[in-house]
């Protein structure tokens, strides 16, 4: 299954200080480093990185996506059901109804393993 998530994004630069309103000193919720360059929200992340560091490199939110197949299937739905949940009207219904489905077939198994 394939779905795309609409990210918000911004671009921050550092020397423009407090005249951007989307200023903020702090750090990318995945590397660390100061907020800088083009920058896309993704809960329960934050703010990350959409650009790689250097040449050959991945950004902060390539490196996120890929590494949600290895945190298991119910956790990477929990992200993308989050991330859903938190900004709705950025996602088609077809979307959301695919999230909704993924993250209720846990309880599905359960229920039918107890045989209602």
């Amino acid at each position: 299954m394939k779905i795309t998530l609409d990210l918000p994004e911004h671009t921050v630069d550092p020397s423009d200080g407090y005249n951007d309103p989307y200023y903020d000193p702090g750090v990318c919720g995945n590397c660390g480093y100061e907020k800088s360059g083009t920058m896309a929200k993704l809960v329960p992340y934050g703010w990350v990185h959409t650009e790689p560091p250097h040449e050959g490199e991945k950004s902060c939110l390539q490196a996120i996506v890929d590494n949600l197949p290895q945190i298991g299937a119910s956790a990477a739905w929990l992200v993308v059901g989050q991330h859903v949940a938190r900004y709705p009207s950025r996602h088609s219904a077809s979307t959301i109804r695919s999230v909704i489905t993924e993250l209720l077939k846990p309880a599905w198994k359960v229920r039918k393993e107890a045989g209602r």
